[in-house]
């Protein structure tokens, strides 16, 4: 139970017990439990697009949707996604790449490549047909 609560804090801001000081164990372990914590994200956000599929028309529904899947997991996707776009889209040599990487702050890269990465998902998921759009996000 303590590997399934460390994934559900790691991947998500779900945090059931405070997990403050994780050993290298615990955390290996946990990571058997990302799969499972993952199918929970997206039954959750389906669950929210099916309620507003009622009162939204599908952008709506998208938009909002996507907004609480940030909210819900932290960016942390996000956050791999920009320091990565930094890298590759720098035209620098391979180890000023890997030193773009690690920086803890987000260029012009990592921000254009965010806003294109929300555009696309409120995008497609709000082409979807809902049944389409529940099973996607599960």
């Amino acid at each position: 139970m303590k590997a399934f609560l460390i994934a559900l804090q790691f991947l998500s801001r779900i945090h059931l017990a405070s997990q403050d000081v994780w050993r290298d164990e615990d955390f290996g372990r946990s990571v058997l439990f990302f799969p499972l914590v993952g199918l929970i994200i997206g039954l959750l956000l389906a669950a929210l697009y099916g309620a507003l599929s009622f009162i939204l028309n599908p952008l709506g529904c998208a938009v909002l949707v996507v907004a609480f899947w940030f909210y819900l997991t932290g960016g942390l996707h996000a956050d791999g996604y920009m320091d990565t776009a930094d890298g590759l889209f720098s035209g620098r040599s391979r180890e000023r790449m890997l030193e773009i990487m690690k920086d803890s702050r987000v260029g012009s890269g990592g921000v254009m490549a965010f806003v294109f990465l929300v555009l696309l998902k409120v995008t497609f998921l709000s082409q979807l047909e809902p049944k389409a759009a529940l099973f996607s996000l599960i």
